[in-house]
């Protein structure tokens, strides 16, 4: 663990330390770098002291306990009182032009994201140190989420933290986001793993967000694309929901169009079900005993869904 106390001067602070006289019954055993970085902690955040070594304290207790919210608001607070004094510009991965406005340790906190990827307050940090109409910004927040589904393709954290800069890029920068990378990133993913529900989801999410679909031609192209992807394991359920919240949003004949898919596939139990959903009450009694057959360990809930 960096010696902070090492490298700032800190005699004018008297370390405010927890008061453990009461005889807690499960106190926590810190260690003693731990309780002394607290106390100087302490000190600083009641005094409202906004400088280099608070911004090191912050970083050294952040290391050894990310979840800890009240450093990473105190943080904040600092980063947006003199950031632009202390970062480079060139690191926080700004452009001249925009160097007057809030700066942090880019690098830092990559890596640290990188190592804790699951912890909320590192996302919602990002999402504050936002520097509206600074296209570097949106973008390099795209960068770091992808790496971390590099790792973790299924990260709910990231996956929402994408979602959010999308929809602040388009409403806070006059150069945002741009639809084609980010469809092909998930046509990427789906590519690998087409099993995986968060990259149809954002699919789906960046087809509400552009409404490009209400283009018959792009339309099309999606349907064939979706069909494509159920093709690749007909027993796939990700596909399917997908498909139906696309037609239903976007087809002017939304239960044609679902069906034309749906019968391609006749001995698949979830295009069965599409095509029994699309299908006049009369005709559903025979699909749901078909579907009964394929999956008769869901019988009862086929029989519930279709009253038949």
């Amino acid at each position: 663990m960096s010696l902070f106390w090492e490298d700032y001067n800190w005699d004018d602070v008297q370390p405010v330390f927890e008061d453990n006289s009461s005889g807690k019954l499960a106190a926590i055993a810190y260690s003693d770098e731990y309780k002394k970085a607290m106390g100087y902690l302490r000190a600083v955040m009641g005094a409202g002291e906004h400088s280099e070594r608070a911004l090191a304290l912050t970083k050294q207790i952040i290391a050894d306990n990310a979840a800890h919210y009240s450093v990473w608001d105190y943080r904040l607070d600092i980063v947006k009182n003199i950031g632009n004094d202390v970062f480079d510009y060139r690191k926080v991965g700004l452009v001249k032009s925009h160097a007057p406005t809030i700066g942090e340790d880019g690098e830092w906190l990559n890596e640290l994201t990188l190592d804790t990827p699951k912890n909320y307050q590192i996302w919602n940090y990002r999402q504050h140190l936002e520097i509206k109409d600074c296209p570097e910004y949106y973008n390099g927040e795209v960068v770091a989420v992808k790496f971390i589904l590099e790792d973790d393709p299924k990260n709910f954290h990231a996956w929402s933290h994408l979602k959010w800069t999308v929809s602040s890029s388009l409403k806070n920068c006059s150069a945002p986001l741009l639809l084609e990378p980010l469809l092909e990133y998930t046509n990427q993913l789906i590519q690998e793993d087409v099993f995986n529900n968060s990259a149809w989801s954002f699919r789906y999410f960046l087809y509400q967000t552009w409404p490009v679909l209400k283009s018959a031609e792009t339309l099309d192209k999606e349907i064939l694309f979706v069909e494509e992807k159920i093709a690749m394991d007909p027993m796939n359920e990700s596909p399917w929901p997908y498909l139906k919240a696309v037609c239903n949003e976007f087809s002017p004949n939304a239960l044609s169009t679902l069906r034309s898919v749906a019968i391609k596939f006749p001995d698949n139990a979830r295009a069965l079900e599409a095509v029994a959903e699309t299908s006049p009450a009369e005709e559903q009694a025979a699909y749901c005993q078909k579907l009964c057959e394929l999956e008769n360990f869901r019988a009862n809930y086929w029989r519930y869904k279709f009253k038949c």
